[in-house]
């Protein structure tokens, strides 16, 4: 995934991971631009992560499942709970405030599937009471999936780099 930097009057932007080529950058065409703002916005969400983030990071950090994954990782303009590049996996945590109603559902099924459709990433969502009751079977759930996926990967490298 490639970034490029630019300030402008004074701010530093950020454009985010081009969906095109290696180097190459074209004004106006699918380029995400991101506040510096939204980079704090991590760094909170890292600082006060609910429990069941918590919970679920002391069970996947370090690559205990194989793989990395880093906490409120920064996608276009989406902040996934955890992500791990290397296979293209993120993991979403709904806390009540996801699913308020069925447009609040979908919309977020929506935004899983524009990631699935522009950068290849899979996203698995898990509620809060499933960390909370069934941490085991939550990460048996990921654990097959990362495995799949660093299958996929192994046999079509070319996908890793897509988008």
């Amino acid at each position: 995934m490639y970034f490029f930097f630019q300030r402008e009057e004074g701010k530093l932007l950020h454009i985010l991971p081009l969906p095109f080529g290696k180097g190459e950058v074209r004004r106006g065409i699918g380029i995400k631009i991101m506040d510096t703002k939204f980079k704090q916005l991590q760094k909170e969400l890292r600082e006060n992560m609910p429990l069941p983030e918590v919970i679920l990071w002391q069970a996947i950090r370090g690559k205990q499942l194989g793989v990395k994954f880093r906490r409120q990782y920064t996608i276009g303009n989406r902040i996934l709970d955890f992500y791990s590049p290397s296979i293209k996996l993120g993991i979403e945590i709904d806390g009540d405030s996801h699913f308020l109603d069925e447009k609040s559902r979908e919309r977020e099924i929506e935004k899983d599937r524009e990631l699935e459709r522009h950068y290849g990433i899979k996203v698995l969502r898990f509620l809060n009471p499933e960390i909370m009751r069934n941490l085991e079977e939550v990460v048996q759930i990921i654990l097959k999936e990362a495995e799949k996926r660093r299958a996929l990967f192994k046999l079509f490298p070319s996908l890793r780099k897509q988008k």
